[in-house]
């Protein structure tokens, strides 16, 4: 797992998530095989790794059950 979010103000929750997702960009382009997946736990919680679920190149959201 790349970060796990958890913010109560909706411009610091779009700030982190932009920069974790960038993160996980560059990892993901480092090794040249898996995608970016955000899951959304909760209104304001989220996580962002990189995974072999979700094809290079690609970012894709899910929400958690």
């Amino acid at each position: 797992m790349i970060a796990e979010i958890a913010a109560t103000e909706a411009s610091t929750l779009e700030e982190e998530l932009n920069i974790a997702v960038d993160k996980a960009r560059a990892k993901a382009e480092q090794e040249g095989r898996q995608g970016i997946l955000v899951t959304r736990h909760g209104q304001s919680r989220f996580t962002i790794e990189i995974s072999a679920e979700v094809p290079y190149g690609l970012t894709q959201d899910r929400q958690a059950p």
